[in-house]
């Protein structure tokens, strides 16, 4: 169920991130927003890893983005990233959260066998 809850948060905040980057658009100009989802197993552990091409974190936020009540949204909590982070302890598991070089951000899951 954590898990469900976990991805699903990571998900939605893909999700709004594609969002915000079409809202700061030009008036006139289009995009096609991505999420992707890739699962890999290397050395005894297992990677998924969430990548979108929306807005990306704000560097300000970027390494302090998994602690509370850190947001770069008006409407955000600052939570989510926070239960993500505390989900992923309590599996022995790691999150790791960068910006692309180009645009959006990738959340890294990393599980031990």
């Amino acid at each position: 169920i954590q898990i469900g809850q976990l991805l699903t948060n990571l998900f939605k905040n893909a999700a709004e991130a594609i969002m915000q980057k079409i809202q700061d658009l030009p008036k006139g100009s289009k995009t096609i927003g991505k999420i992707s989802l890739k699962l890999l197993e290397e050395d005894n552990n297992l990677f998924v890893i969430i990548t979108d091409n929306g807005a990306g974190f704000p560097d300000g936020i970027l390494e302090n983005a998994t602690e509370p009540y850190v947001t770069s949204r008006d409407n955000g909590t600052g939570l989510g990233l926070a239960i993500a982070k505390k989900i992923m302890d309590d599996h022995q598991g790691e999150l790791i959260i960068k910006n692309n070089p180009e645009d959006g951000a990738t959340v890294s899951l990393i599980f031990k066998k």
